[in-house]
């Protein structure tokens, strides 16, 4: 068998290394028994987390890996999305809700973030106002409040419908809004809510309304559906709204001799008659005379 030869002078430095271990091992275990080995362990323990979690956005990877791994444990134990529920929509599309909150069926139902949702909803063109709500039974629940269009602005060449707080409507206009009043002029969408809300009173005036006319952000000129023109003042529209709807009763305004009716003069009605109005007009004056 054979014999491994060791010459003393190796051994002897082996010897010595293993000491030197020995030696730097009792110097590291005395270091961090000592109060401050302990402080400067920690101290540097801390400076490299920060200067790893400073880095790269390690810090944002690490939150990251610890939500996907939450919202995995909570998919298998079945919290996942199954079902969505929307309330209030008349006029927007499905299809606009579906893109806007990103969800699909199976999904972690922690991982939806309502306010992300309505944040997106609020977004749309016809929603106003909406809040998401969800449920650990796997239901998302969403309540739009949608904007009420009461009239279409008209301004260079385009026609953009206005909701009930003087809003613009980016949206599509269908059919079923031609019968809503159109208006024109500077300031007219802010200021028509108003306005409209006095006109409603007066059914027989809303039922002939057909455009308003805002002049130099003061007044409104009404045109109805006879294309009679009526000024109204720039106070007092409550009353010059109840004269208008007396004349209109009475018959005094249906006539196709009226070209304008102008209410501006408190307790003064004017009247604008057309051409044939005129020669009408002038024609009993001269029998009245003879």
């Amino acid at each position: 068998m054979a014999r491994r030869v060791v010459s003393k002078k190796s051994a002897q430095k082996r010897g010595l290394t293993a000491e030197a271990y020995l030696l730097l091992l009792h110097a590291v275990l005395w270091f961090f028994s000592s109060k401050a080995g302990r402080r400067c362990f920690l101290m540097s323990f801390c400076l490299a987390g920060l200067v790893f979690f400073s880095y790269d956005d390690n810090l944002q990877k690490l939150f990251g890996c610890c939500e996907t791994a939450i919202y995995s444990a909570t998919q298998r134990l079945g919290f996942t999305l199954k079902d969505v529920t929307v309330l209030g929509r008349y006029r927007l599309q499905q299809s606009d809700i579906l893109d806007a909150i990103n969800v699909r069926a199976g999904s972690p139902i922690f991982e939806c973030d309502v306010r992300t949702m309505k944040t997106k909803l609020e977004r749309l063109a016809w929603v106003k106002q909406a809040s998401v709500c969800r449920n650990l039974c796997g239901r998302l629940h969403i309540y739009i409040t949608e904007r009420q269009p009461i009239a279409v602005y008209h301004d260079k060449n385009q026609f953009v419908l206005v909701d009930q707080d003087g809003e613009q409507i980016q949206a599509p206009i269908d059919a079923c809004f031609r019968g809503l009043p159109v208006l024109s002029g500077r300031n007219a969408c802010t200021n028509a809510p108003a306005i409209l809300k006095s006109i409603n009173r007066f059914k027989n005036i809303r039922g002939r309304l057909a455009a308003m006319a805002f002049i130099q952000g003061r007044r409104w000129d009404l045109k109805l559906s006879n294309s009679v023109e009526v000024k109204l003042p720039d106070h007092g529209i409550e009353k010059a709204l109840y004269v208008l709807s007396v004349l209109i009763d009475a018959g005094k305004v249906s006539s196709g001799d009226i070209m304008k009716v102008d209410l501006r003069i408190d307790g003064k009605v004017i009247f604008v008659l057309s051409k044939s109005g005129q020669e009408y007009f002038s024609r009993i004056v001269c029998a009245r005379k003879i």
